[in-house]
């Protein structure tokens, strides 16, 4: 008996190990799909991507970034980024009329820096200069003439000329968007929080030609190719010009990223999903997806999760233990097809082949 009982207890460890490795239990899938977390090349919580000369840059703390893209074999090598230093913390990145520009700061002050592909200089705007963004070859600069804390304007800039749009009160400019000769430019109120607008000109080099088109928290704004959308606060992603509901993040705020991703055959939209006051279990960042028509004048499905073909991933619960655990605050598809991810603190993501896997981690 004695001895029978010592068979038990040894086959007890067994027994369970057996049934763990049978157990088609969803969490046992999801465990199986987790990886191990990368050191970040690009740390911190990085600015927005733009592209330069076929180039995509990228700034954290006072180094830019180029991604020149040269892999040996083309996904998981690394032997492309280059470094820039600056003397200044980077904000922001922009790039127009032939130009880089880097938005920076220190102590307070905040100066705008062009790169005409040889040398840097410094863009006296007369203001102080808090946010820029391009579109269509068109620098828009969110400034205010005194207090950074407001009231503001918009400013344009041609690569020579800078030119008041409109004044703004206490709504900063937050993206700017272009199509068919109309320039749209998003903005949010600085202590409303329902207060912002759409602003709308189809002269930017005109002074005070933007007029507000339509009022509400946006935080972003993009082309899907031949139209423009423009998303809220929270979640509400909307045809511009026209104003009424294309899609949501499900009652979910958003970050305000706003990414193009384009792959076997598909175009999707990606959108940057933010959190909520409140305590909920299973709770994801990430992003989510929308399938844009071949046309790029509409969508062809709402806001989901990535995983559901098509998708910019091909495993739903890999997405979900990697970026979908993190904030995201700009996305962005490199001229090479890979798509990259700054996070808030976790540095530079991106989604490439890795240890035979398709994943999200750190870029190395």
């Amino acid at each position: 008996m004695v001895n029978m009982k010592k068979q038990i207890l040894i086959l007890l460890p067994l027994i369970f190990i057996l049934q763990i490795s049978s157990c088609n239990d969803p969490i046992f899938y999801t465990i199986s799909q987790e990886v191990k977390p990368l050191p970040p090349l690009i740390k911190g919580s990085p600015t927005n991507f733009v592209e330069y000369y076929g180039k995509m840059y990228v700034a954290s703390g006072k180094t830019i970034y180029r991604y020149d893209h040269t892999y040996t074999s083309y996904y998981e090598s690394r032997v492309g980024w280059t470094e820039i230093e600056l003397d200044e913390h980077i904000n922001q990145l922009a790039a127009a009329n032939g130009s880089l520009y880097a938005l920076c700061s220190e102590s307070g002050n905040f100066v705008l820096r062009r790169f005409d592909g040889y040398n840097w200089s410094v863009v006296y705007t007369g203001y102080n200069t808090l946010k820029i963004y391009a579109a269509n070859n068109i620098l828009f600069i969110g400034a205010s003439y005194g207090d950074v804390l407001g009231p503001y304007n918009i400013l344009s800039y041609d690569g020579s000329v800078i030119r008041i749009l409109a004044d703004t009160e206490y709504s900063l400019i937050n993206g700017a968007a272009a199509y068919n000769g109309t320039y749209y430019l998003s903005t949010k109120h600085r202590i409303n929080l329902n207060g912002g607008g759409i602003y709308q000109t189809s002269a930017p080099g005109t002074p005070y030609s933007a007029g507000i088109a339509n009022s509400g928290p946006y935080i972003g704004i993009i082309n899907l190719g031949n139209t423009v959308v423009a998303i809220t606060r929270n979640g509400s992603l909307q045809a511009v010009p026209g104003f009424y509901s294309v899609a949501n993040l499900g009652n979910r705020p958003a970050t305000g990223a706003l990414a193009i991703w384009k792959g076997d055959g598909n175009t999707l939209l990606l959108a940057g999903r933010g959190d909520v006051m409140a305590n909920e279990v299973n709770y994801e960042y990430g992003y989510f997806e929308a399938i844009v028509h071949s046309s790029g004048t509409y969508l062809t499905s709402d806001l989901h999760e990535p995983g559901y073909y098509p998708s910019s991933v091909d495993n739903r619960e890999r997405y979900r233990s990697t970026i979908g655990k993190l904030p995201v605050n700009h996305l962005y598809q490199a001229p090479d097809g890979i798509l990259f991810a700054s996070t808030h603190n976790k540095g530079v993501y991106s989604y490439r082949l890795r240890d035979g896997e398709w994943q999200w981690n750190a870029e190395q």
